[in-house]
């Protein structure tokens, strides 16, 4: 199933994000540490523990149409070099939000991924 191959990719990516955050030897600075990193540690995302059923209620989290819209506008502009600073600010928060979303939705295929291998 690809959602297998997306959790591993996401584990790994965020695994490497624990790591930096508890590794004495790289201490994040201000500018490196970013929402997703401090939220990934509160919510333990390396572990599968989520009950499967609001795992899959997270799994179907995702921005509405007409915010993809918005996001694949601003997107364009960025890419053209014609974007205004405010217009950058909302789509950096987009961003925010997305990288916030990911990491909810790896820990709910880490967990379902878990409950199945509990089940054999």
């Amino acid at each position: 199933m690809s959602w297998n191959r997306t959790a591993t990719n996401d584990s790994a990516r965020l695994a490497s994000v624990m790591g930096r955050l508890v590794d004495s030897s790289i201490m994040p600075t201000e500018t490196l540490l970013t929402e997703a990193d401090i939220l990934a540690a509160v919510v333990a995302v390396d572990d599968g523990d989520l009950a499967p059923d609001v795992a899959r209620s997270i799994l179907r989290w995702k921005f509405p149409r007409r915010s993809v819209s918005q996001i694949n506008r601003l997107a364009r502009l960025n890419q053209r070099g014609t974007i205004t600073a405010a217009e950058r600010e909302i789509l950096e928060r987009y961003l925010r939000v997305g990288s916030l979303l990911n990491l909810f939705q790896a820990k709910a295929r880490l967990s379902l991924n878990a409950a199945a291998d509990s089940e054999r």
